[in-house]
């Protein structure tokens, strides 16, 4: 009968003494309430929002949409986004400005001294001026060419060019 006492405790294995603390306090009722930590989605308040993970294009819309401010009305088509008066072109009238006067402010330099060039003598009166070439720019004779002003506004517009203004610029490149 000893043996058998003794082969049934060496069968028994005793806990260690991490896993008697653990056990124990699991048995107090009063400590399984207060140390439950609650699992996700049991939480009755979340603390932060779900994440959002987006992808490159949807990003990109979603950073376009904060800059240009606009209502989502607007981006659907339902109401029309109004324009500024920039955005078209600004007609060509004698003794006027080629361009919006904001846009004149952010000319490179030559483009905006050749404007202020333009206003000066347009107020003037003139509506062309000459530009000389020389005998090696075509082979024909030194020679005028005249470009009439609104040629400079076709220029500051990125427009249909005049012969004229095209053959000044093309001399001045081979020049280069």
């Amino acid at each position: 009968m000893v043996l058998d006492d003794e082969c049934k405790l060496r069968k028994e294995e005793r806990l260690s003494d991490y896993e008697c603390s653990i056990t124990k306090s699991y048995q107090k009722s009063s400590n399984r309430r207060y140390n439950q930590v609650p699992q996700l989605g049991e939480q009755p308040n979340q603390s932060i929002p779900p994440l959002i993970v987006l992808s490159k294009e949807n990003e990109a819309t979603t950073e376009f949409v904060m800059e240009s401010a606009l209502t989502k009305a607007q981006l659907l088509g339902q109401v029309e986004i109004p324009k500024h008066q920039g955005s078209e072109r600004k007609p060509f009238k004698m003794d006027e400005p080629l361009m919006w006067s904001e846009l004149v402010e952010i000319l490179p330099t030559r483009m905006w001294e050749l404007h202020r060039w333009y206003t000066k003598e347009s107020a003037d009166g003139l509506i062309m001026f000459a530009a000389r070439i020389k005998n090696e720019d075509f082979y024909r004779g030194p020679d005028d060419v005249w470009i009439e002003f609104e040629g400079l506004w076709f220029l500051y517009h990125q427009d249909a060019l005049d012969k004229p203004l095209l053959s000044v610029f093309c001399m001045s490149k081979v020049k280069e």
